[in-house]
């Protein structure tokens, strides 16, 4: 700190912040001011305004303590864009922020943000294609078509309109599946009985495929129905989610944590805003109780981490690329053993076309 005494001038305020500045190892200044009787808070404010233009890369921020007496001169001061407090701590908090801040973009903008080959016009149409039938929450095959249009694995299967071709894809890729009801309306499908697992046969198939259909007209008449998605049944594995939520001001901000129904009890989250590098998204795994289970917990085998942080890459990619992505959860992601990759077994994806 440089105290100039409580007979300080506006002139002796300009030279010494003319000082100050011009050393190399100073980054910013807080100008305290607390008047006396010779105390020149307006011709202050008029140097502080003038220095600041002189080094406009080092901040200057002002105290000016003394309420009415010097109301005249911090006025002056936010006309000229400098920031002035009434009480020090609240400068400080403020440098502190900006210093923390600064170092937050330094890094992202030195880490080199991953790209990966995609498919852009696959998503396009996807998304023009719920614009014109003025949907905002897409399909469960509209999503798992983003998900492997960005290289994230999905369980093989397919969409059908009626039973004949759920019967087809079934047969194409071989049972056991599942059956999952395709509607927008309808969120919670297994409430009204729209999933069926583990079905073995044809005749299995087309049970479980009349009864959906009957609860989905019977429980939800209103809901319109496209049809249902036939899904090989997979192996279980370590679930995590990974989630995307859009804030209007800060951009998407991506979400790590343990998945499967557990989610909203446990809360075991991370956050990062988008674009993610490889290490940030190596550091929100590692933040979280998920990071002891993916890593081996009591003997048991690595998960395949790598593949996770894949995922969130290209999660990461996919939000930037469509900024009509407001919402997305990718819950759960099925991880394996280390070298055996990742599963995302449900998606969810909402769109927003306001600008």
């Amino acid at each position: 700190p440089v105290d100039l005494l409580g007979d300080a001038s506006a002139e002796r305020y300009l030279k010494t912040l003319r000082a100050i500045l011009k050393d190399p190892g100073v980054d910013s200044v807080v100008v305290i001011l607390t008047p006396q009787a010779v105390t020149e808070p307006i011709k202050t404010a008029e140097a502080i305004i003038e220095t600041s233009k002189e080094f406009p890369e080092k901040p200057i921020l002002a105290v000016f303590m003394g309420g009415e007496a010097v109301a005249e001169a911090a006025k002056l001061l936010k006309e000229n864009q400098i920031p002035v407090y009434d009480f020090p701590e609240k400068a400080v908090k403020t440098l502190r922020n900006m210093a923390v801040y600064g170092e937050f973009v330094s890094t992202h903008q030195e880490e080199e943000i991953p790209e990966f080959e995609r498919d852009l016009a696959t998503v396009e149409r996807i998304i023009e294609r719920a614009k014109i039938e003025n949907r905002t929450v897409l399909l469960s095959p509209e999503t798992k078509a983003i998900m492997r249009a960005y290289g994230i694995p999905v369980p093989e299967g397919g969409f059908a309109q009626n039973l004949k071709q759920a019967i087809t894809i079934a047969n194409r890729i071989g049972y056991p599946v599942a059956l999952k009801l395709v509607s927008p309306h309808i969120l919670h499908k297994t409430d009204i009985g729209g999933v069926a697992l583990n079905i073995k046969s044809d005749y299995e198939l087309e049970n479980a495929y009349d009864a959906m259909i009957r609860n989905a007209a019977t429980l939800m008449p209103q809901a319109r129905v496209y049809g249902v998605e036939v899904q090989r049944m997979v192996p279980s594995g370590k679930e995590i989610i990974i989630g995307v939520h859009r804030d209007p001001q800060f951009g998407s901000l991506i979400m790590f944590g343990l998945g499967g129904i557990y989610v909203n009890l446990i809360k075991d989250v991370s956050f990062r805003l988008a674009p993610l590098s490889r290490r940030k998204a190596y550091e929100m795994i590692m933040e979280t109780k998920a990071y002891t289970l993916l890593r081996g917990f009591r003997g048991e085998p690595p998960s395949d981490i790598d593949s996770v942080v894949d995922a969130l890459l290209r999660v990461s990619r996919l939000v930037m690329d469509f900024k009509e992505i407001v919402e997305l959860d990718v819950n759960p992601l099925f991880v394996y053993e280390k070298g055996k990759n990742s599963l995302a077994l449900d998606i969810k994806i909402t769109l927003s076309f306001s600008r």
